[in-house]
């Protein structure tokens, strides 16, 4: 129940500062590092929007070593992470999109594809300390990405269990 709380409390929180903004200019990076490395393709016969196994025990790990002091957390988001896992709520019918996110100090780059969107959004971000704990604040909450488990290798949020979204990213650099 208090894991429910803190979700529903964080996609509140989420939703209240996100919008959606979608801005070409050129930094963080450059268009060659904001491209995805994978081509999204809808299969609807796969079930990708279903959590394996593989990606279940990634994120118990990285719950049970998160990462929990905001200026830690900021430190180890620098760098380019890159989609591994996703899941669907109730109905999982949707392919897992193709998705990087590129942190600079203050900046971000978010792509992100799927068989509706195919988008780059360059955004301000930070961490902020909430009641349900660190969350990502920025303009990548508009695609139903949030992240409030953050740990060295790996970052996630998952809300299936309220019919919303997983995403989990690993770090690539």
């Amino acid at each position: 129940m208090k894991d429910l709380i803190q979700s529903l409390s964080m996609i509140l929180v989420l939703c209240f500062f996100f919008s959606c903004k979608d801005d070409d200019s050129s930094n963080p990076g450059t268009e060659s590092e904001t491209t995805t490395e994978c081509t999204f393709e809808q299969v609807d016969a796969d079930m990708d929007g279903l959590i394996d196994d593989n990606e279940r025990a990634i994120m118990e790990e990285c719950s049970q070593d998160a990462l929990l002091i905001s200026s830690e957390i900021k430190e180890n988001l620098i760098g380019t992470w890159h989609l591994i896992g996703h899941g669907e709520g109730w109905v999982p019918t949707i392919s897992q999109p193709c998705s990087s996110i590129i942190f600079e100090s203050e900046q971000l780059a978010f792509t992100f594809v799927n068989s509706s969107v195919d988008t780059t959004i360059i955004s301000d971000w930070d961490i902020i300390d909430g009641f349900a704990g660190p969350s990502l604040v920025s303009d990548i909450g508009s695609f139903g990405v949030f992240f409030s488990t953050f740990c060295n290798q790996y970052m996630y949020g998952d809300a299936t269990f309220v019919d919303g979204n997983m995403h989990l990213y690993e770090k690539a650099n």
